[in-house]
């Protein structure tokens, strides 16, 4: 019964009172399951990209056994306590970056071809956030410690990247000053009534899974 009492979607007697008049009436949704009920759901799935410029001497990180008895290369040898959860893929080629080296940077997850008429495409990064994109805080974070980031959208927009390790400290692990349910309810502060009830219910919405957002 503790469980139950303690799930974040109980609504207490101070937002009970400040309703009174006006209500909104809401389904059965998946968050009012006592969470002793509730299914356990495996953490989302995530990906890095990780973009090394002029740094490294490519053949040491070349596997040039193939098969799953590889021997692994001199670069990736931290890696080998790792190797039955990891899968090396080789033979990989840009040939839209040949003779253009300043556009290394931005093909290495788009694999385009940019020239005087074409423009960039989507990043796979980009792609894979369209699917994980509900499971995760965040849709993507671009992180560079100079210059841009390696994320472009479908329009071949580049998306601009974090430098500054406060601002990536502060995106993770910390809300924004106020928090977000206060800096919402400041923006609806001279909306209607109606408004004021939707307000209510955004917050409620960002405790609820996907599925739950759905039936709203």
């Amino acid at each position: 019964m503790s469980n139950f009492l303690s799930q974040s979607w109980l609504i207490d007697r101070r937002h009970a009172l400040r309703a009174m008049g006006t209500c909104i009436s809401l389904p059965f949704l998946e968050c009012m399951i006592p969470l002793n009920a509730a299914e356990s759901s495996a953490s989302p799935r995530r990906s890095a990209f990780i973009y090394l410029a002029n740094g490294v001497h490519s053949l040491n990180y070349q596997i040039t056994t193939p098969g799953k008895d590889y021997e692994i290369s001199r670069s990736l040898k931290p890696l080998e306590k790792h190797r039955q959860v990891i899968t090396p893929v080789s033979g990989l080629h840009h040939p839209g970056s040949l003779g253009h080296h300043h556009n290394c940077i931005n093909i290495f997850l788009t694999g385009a071809k940019i020239g005087p008429s074409e423009r960039n495409t989507i990043s796979v990064d980009q792609k894979m956030a369209e699917v994980t994109a509900q499971h995760t805080r965040y849709p993507s974070m671009e992180i560079a410690l100079t210059g841009s980031s390696l994320a472009w959208t479908a329009d071949g927009v580049q998306l601009p990247a974090m430098r500054r390790c406060s601002e990536i400290f502060a995106s993770l692990f910390e809300e924004p000053k106020g928090g977000i349910a206060s800096q919402r309810r400041a923006l609806r502060r001279k909306a209607s009534v109606l408004d004021d009830n939707l307000a209510e219910v955004r917050r409620l919405e960002q405790k609820m899974g996907a599925a739950d957002k759905g039936r709203l």
